[in-house]
């Protein structure tokens, strides 16, 4: 996690890369779609990605 995370006014960007934490993000958004799937949500309740 950033160090500076919460600051409103941040000694420095965070050291982690845009493109890193966007990565990130997609294996996330997959394992929140499996679990509301898995406890009856419906697929097509879901927005399109």
């Amino acid at each position: 996690m950033c160090p500076f995370f919460g600051h409103t006014n941040p000694l420095a960007p965070c050291p982690r890369p845009l493109r890193h934490a966007w990565g990130s993000l997609d294996p996330l958004i997959g394992r929140l779609r499996a679990a509301f799937e898995e406890h009856g949500g419906k697929p097509e309740a879901m927005p399109e990605q």
